[in-house]
């Protein structure tokens, strides 16, 4: 009972001006969030990048290995979506939370070539990439956040979006994982060491970094 009210009272707050005020807050209060382990120090990690350093790093790595596709998992409020819906042609976005879809899908509903999907992307992922024959950029930033945010079967997916990803037939993928510093091993996150090893061990050709609070996994 008391979780359906939860539940109620956040799909409402997303529908009122209230929501962008905490969605600034948020975004505030992770700039400003100092590293969270020793395990985040000996990878050279610091808080949280901003907005646009996680948005020029997308445009960059999207020029950088000239891919035609962009694939977001976690698409929050779109911001990022917004900011390279030029430099790709072909987009697609997945969110879980069904209020931040419907808005989503709304704010994009005039750009044929972005689709916004709804779903847990650990189980949307595996669908697209059976269609999907070009290289992508993939940017996955799906993981629970409390606040407005929803939560899947596991805070985050990504060790299941990485073995999809890793293990499609099409080559020249690119991978940027947002918000390193989360990555401890507690909380269903891996550590950046045994991310690292699972790509090395899937796919020991791909080069593997870590700068601005971003994991980089390309060819």
């Amino acid at each position: 009972m008391i979780d359906n009210i939860r539940s109620l009272v956040k799909s409402t707050l997303k529908r009122t001006f209230l929501y962008d005020l905490l969605r600034k807050f948020r975004m505030w209060n992770e700039a400003r969030r100092p590293p969270e382990s020793e395990a985040s120090d000996t990878w050279g990690l610091g808080p949280s990048s901003t907005e646009e350093v996680k948005q020029s790093t997308v445009r960059e790595y999207g020029e950088r290995f000239n891919v035609a596709a962009f694939i977001e998992t976690g698409t929050y409020e779109g911001e990022m979506v917004d900011a390279v819906k030029t430099s790709f042609s072909r987009i697609y976005s997945v969110e879980l939370d069904s209020a931040l879809f419907e808005r989503a899908e709304s704010r994009f509903t005039l750009y044929e070539h972005i689709t916004i999907l709804r779903g847990d992307s650990g189980d949307i992922l595996p669908q697209l990439l059976r269609d999907l024959r070009v290289p992508s950029l993939f940017w996955l930033d799906a993981h629970y956040s409390h606040g407005i945010t929803a939560r899947g079967e596991l805070e985050t997916p990504i060790m299941r979006e990485l073995e999809s990803i890793l293990h499609h037939d099409v080559s020249g993928h690119v991978i940027l994982i947002d918000d390193v510093r989360c990555f401890t091993g507690e909380h269903d996150y891996p550590t950046v060491e045994e991310v690292q090893q699972f790509v090395f061990s899937t796919r020991p050709e791909l080069k593997f970094s870590v700068a601005d609070d971003i994991i980089r996994i390309h060819p």
